[in-house]
């Protein structure tokens, strides 16, 4: 194996008019395996989020903000966060271009 990495994640649906958040669980959406994947790469991380955003909308929420609280280890490492936590991921575009939300890996 060349690289290995684990990572967990759970993301926070903000309203940012009444300040109220929820907190989201990824397991009461996506099968084990597509949690694990998702967990480790920062492109899934924000589909996830766009797809959250989107469905919060087509309940109701007029405005929505997805934040996600990410941490990852690759090769053995210790967990460090994998994205910004401050970064509403509703608001992020899906092109690579422009990725400072993705926090560089430390040590």
């Amino acid at each position: 194996m060349l690289i290995e990495k684990y990572g967990e994640v759970r993301f926070q649906v903000k309203d940012p008019k009444t300040g109220g958040a929820r907190e989201i669980d990824p397991a009461a959406y996506l099968t084990p395996q597509q949690e694990r994947m998702m967990s480790t790469q920062p492109d899934m991380i924000l589909w996830f989020a766009h797809w959250l955003a989107q469905r919060w909308r087509a309940d109701g929420a007029e405005a929505v903000e997805v934040h996600a609280i990410s941490q990852v280890s690759l090769n053995g490492r210790p967990s460090q966060p994998l994205v910004d936590p401050a970064v509403d991921l509703a608001s992020v575009g899906s092109g690579r271009l422009c990725a400072n939300w993705i926090l560089p890996l430390g040590q």
